[in-house]
């Protein structure tokens, strides 16, 4: 399409290659913030909708779990044997608590904690998973417990 007379080309073939502009000196860009994040409260317990959704929920039969389908025989094996991983990881915590840890130990030492949480928290909806946590934790907290002894 051409351009009227009386109006300046300005398509890209015409206009000179634009170059970046120069820094200033002594000049610093502003730092940009984090946006904040905004929690929703939570809906009274009066709330007649809340109290609906709720027992539609229930009537709801529970959605099947994936993974191994376990025996009785091999839940309960499971189950005793993340009791005991579980006690020896807590009597290494105690251990370690009287020790003066190094700030990476005491990164580890977290992370130990934070297993073994986990690992209780899935006891009841699925063992494998908590039972390989509490190993998890069973390892790095050994190691921890050996550079004390």
């Amino acid at each position: 399409m051409p351009t009227p007379p009386n109006l300046p080309n300005t398509s890209a073939e015409s206009r000179p290659p634009t170059q970046p502009i120069p820094k200033l000196p002594g000049y610093t860009a502003p730092k940009r913030r984090k946006k904040k994040v905004v929690l929703a409260k939570e809906a009274p317990k009066e709330n007649p909708v809340v109290q609906q959704a709720s027992t539609v929920a229930a009537a709801i039969p529970a959605t099947p779990r994936l993974g191994a389908v376990l025996t009785p025989a091999q839940e309960r094996e499971y189950l005793d044997s993340l009791r005991q991983v579980s006690d020896r990881v807590t009597k290494s915590l105690d251990f370690l608590r009287t020790k003066s840890l190094s700030d990476s130990q005491k990164v580890v030492y977290r992370q130990v904690e934070t297993l073994l949480t986990q690992a209780s928290e899935l006891r009841n909806r699925d063992v494998e998973a908590a039972k390989s946590l509490a190993d998890r934790a069973d390892l790095l907290a050994q190691d921890l417990t050996r550079e004390f002894r």
